[in-house]
């Protein structure tokens, strides 16, 4: 999601970034962020426009130098800017498997606004990441594995325990086989 900034009228980064807001709604993801780059060189002092260029690098795969612009944005005194580019962090952070870094920035999220759901969702995600996987139980054993667990090796028991793996009546039986 990319952010208005600046000033309407002769500002030409307002220009650029309404292009890239533009051009970023048609998924046109590459030409958005090259907008977004000439309005932050116009206008390096502006947090939206650092929000707006890694809201483009991160639809682009580049989750590294999305990461950093958002951290820059997160400067920003305006609250809700700095709520959204912490928020887009710990996402970034979740994908590049930085889980405890991607845990820290959505409780700063929360911090600032409790209610957040979606931030609650991602924490909850990233906290399960970092718990080791459960322990998978072996099923029971069965069929030559069960007798071999119940009997122990079969192949080294005397021919008089062959009663104990048939029923009593089938016993004489077995032992003529």
């Amino acid at each position: 999601m990319a952010l208005p900034a600046c000033t309407p009228g002769v500002d030409e980064a307002f220009t650029l970034n309404q292009q890239g807001i533009g051009l970023y709604d048609q998924g046109r993801y590459d030409k958005a962020l090259e907008a977004f780059r000439q309005a932050q060189v116009r206008r390096p002092d502006l947090p939206e426009l650092d929000f707006n260029a890694g809201a483009g690098l991160y639809k682009q795969g580049q989750d590294e130098r999305a990461l950093r612009e958002w951290q820059r944005a997160t400067q920003t005194e305006d609250g809700a800017l700095r709520n959204k580019a912490q928020f887009n962090s710990g996402d970034a952070l979740f994908l590049l498997e930085r889980y405890e870094d991607a845990i820290e920035a959505y409780k700063r999220v929360l911090r600032d606004n409790p209610s957040d759901m979606d931030a609650k969702v991602n924490l909850e995600l990233a906290l399960r990441k970092l718990q080791p996987p459960p322990q998978q139980t072996p099923p029971p054993p069965q069929g030559a594995a069960l007798a071999q667990s119940a009997y122990g090796n079969l192949a080294a028991r005397e021919f008089s325990d062959i009663d104990l793996l048939v029923p009593p009546e089938q016993a004489e039986l077995a032992r003529r086989v």
